[in-house]
């Protein structure tokens, strides 16, 4: 069984420092998608159509708003 994490490619608009090397903007990188949700919410890669697409959860599992 593999232990690596699945990752995405997403688009940064700020530079940033990843994995110990810096980055400028526009240069893509490679996150697993909690990492991707961390920069989303620091406004450090693009969001949206053509950018990064938030995965969408119903919350805790086992959890349906009931």
């Amino acid at each position: 069984m593999s232990t690596k994490k699945k990752t995405v490619t997403v688009t940064l608009t700020k530079p940033h420092t990843h994995a110990g090397k810096d980055f400028k903007e526009g240069h893509e990188i490679s996150v697993t998608q909690r990492q991707a949700e961390w920069l989303a919410e620091r406004g450090k890669i693009k969001v949206g159509p053509g950018g990064y697409q938030p995965v969408k959860t119903d919350g805790p599992k086992g959890n349906k708003g009931e």
